[in-house]
C-alpha cells in the first residue's frame, strides 16, 4: 500500500476516535437534558389520567398502533436465526480459528448491552434495548469473524466498490495486485496470529 494511503487512513481512523469522542460527549448532555425533560412532563401531565391509568399505560396507549402490533412476530421470532449464527459462529471459530492460528475474536467487545439500566424506560423499551443489544452483538461479532477469514483465505480487494467494508479490508491487497501473491498471503496470515 502506498504511503499516501496509509496517511490518509491514519487521518481516518483519528477523525473517527474523535468523532467517537464528540457523540460520546453529546450523548451525555442529552441523556441530561431528556431526563429533566421527563420530569417536566410528568409533573406538566394530567394528573386525573396518570393517576387512573399510570404513566406507563399512558405512554403504552399513545405509542404502539397497529403496524407494531402485526410486527410483533416477526421481530421476536428473529431470535431463534440471531441464537443459531451466535452458536454456529462461535463455533466455527473456536475449530477454524485454532485450527488457522488464528487469534480468536473476543465475543464480548461486541455485545453492548446497556441500555436497559435507564431509569426513564418502561418494562418493554429495556427488553427492547436487550434485544437489539443481543442483534447488534450477534451482526458484529460473526462481522468481525467473517473479516478476519476473509484476510486468512483471500485478502484482496474487490474491483467494485463495496458497501461499508470492515477496518481490516482498507488494508487488502489492491484488485489485481496478486504478483507475488502467496508471499504476500502469508504476511497477512501471520498478522492474523497475533492481537489486532
Amino acid at each position: 500500500m502506498n504511503k499516501h494511503i496509509e496517511s490518509l487512513l491514519g487521518s481516518m481512523a483519528q477523525l473517527e476516535k474523535e468523532l467517537f469522542d464528540e457523540i460520546k460527549g453529546c450523548e451525555q448532555r442529552f441523556q441530561y437534558r431528556f431526563a429533566q425533560n421527563l420530569v417536566q412532563l410528568k409533573k406538566a401531565a394530567d394528573p386525573g389520567l396518570v393517576e387512573a391509568a399510570g404513566l406507563g399505560a399512558f405512554y403504552l396507549a399513545s405509542a404502539i398502533n397497529w403496524r407494531h402490533i402485526v410486527s410483533v412476530p416477526f421481530i421476536y421470532s428473529m431470535i431463534v436465526p440471531l441464537a443459531f449464527l451466535d452458536l454456529t459462529f462461535t463455533l466455527y471459530q473456536a475449530i477454524c480459528f485454532r485450527l488457522y492460528q488464528i487469534a480468536p475474536v473476543k465475543r464480548a467487545q461486541h455485545f453492548i448491552i446497556d441500555r436497559q439500566f435507564l431509569e426513564n424506560l418502561d418494562g418493554i423499551d429495556k427488553f427492547n434495548c436487550v434485544y437489539c443489544g443481543y442483534g447488534n452483538g450477534v451482526i458484529s461479532y460473526a462481522r468481525e469473524i467473517t473479516s478476519k477469514t476473509e484476510q486468512y483465505w483471500c485478502p484482496i480487494k474487490h474491483a467494485q466498490k463495496t458497501h461499508a467494508e470492515s477496518a481490516r479490508y482498507n488494508q487488502f491487497l489492491e484488485y489485481g495486485d496478486t504478483e507475488d501473491y502467496h508471499e504476500k498471503l502469508a504476511t497477512y496470515r501471520d498478522k492474523l496470529s497475533s492481537k489486532d
